[in-house]
């Protein structure tokens, strides 16, 4: 594959947009996922304190903290699984910033072997 300096330019234009929008995506996945911990975190807080919650008793038939914090994992389970999706998400984004940050890499390595390959061909007396 022949490529010209116009080729590796186009494509290193490219490149920086789509390291701008990896960013903005990287930007706004951390933001909705500081939002998703914090929604769960208010929602435990919210149970836990709730009057239905159960209290851990002493005896034999005594709730358990182990049965309380059952119980206040099943009143949360949607904001802990929209906090597990954001977490997902971010990490998704950062994959595609890394991947778009080795793309660039690529393209300006190409970008210095063509330039060198110029200086050759311009310096005198050279084949």
């Amino acid at each position: 594959m022949q490529l010209t300096l116009s080729d590796v330019l186009q494509r290193l234009h490219t490149v920086h947009q789509d390291m701008a929008a990896a960013q903005r995506a990287v930007r706004e996945a951390r933001d909705r996922e500081v939002q998703a911990e914090a929604i769960l975190r208010r929602a435990i807080v919210t149970a836990t304190l709730s009057d239905e919650c159960p209290t851990p008793k002493r005896g034999e038939n005594g709730v358990t903290v182990a049965d309380r914090n059952a119980w206040v994992d099943r009143q949360v389970e949607d904001q802990r699984f929209a906090a597990a999706v954001a977490e997902a998400v971010r990490k998704s984004a950062e994959d595609a910033l890394r991947v778009s940050r080795d793309q660039a890499s690529v393209v300006q390595s190409l970008s210095a072997l063509m330039r060198a390959e110029m200086q050759l061909t311009q310096t005198p007396g050279a084949p």
